[in-house]
């Protein structure tokens, strides 16, 4: 495995978990709002 692909791998990974923490969060300030 090339470096690129060992960083877009951990990229990935980074965003996913980024986006498991960071779409209930958004998601309950929308409500909080409305």
């Amino acid at each position: 495995m090339s470096q690129s692909e060992f960083d877009l791998e951990n990229l990935s990974n980074l965003i996913n978990n980024l986006n498991k923490v960071l779409l209930p969060t958004v998601e309950t300030c929308l409500q909080i709002q409305y």
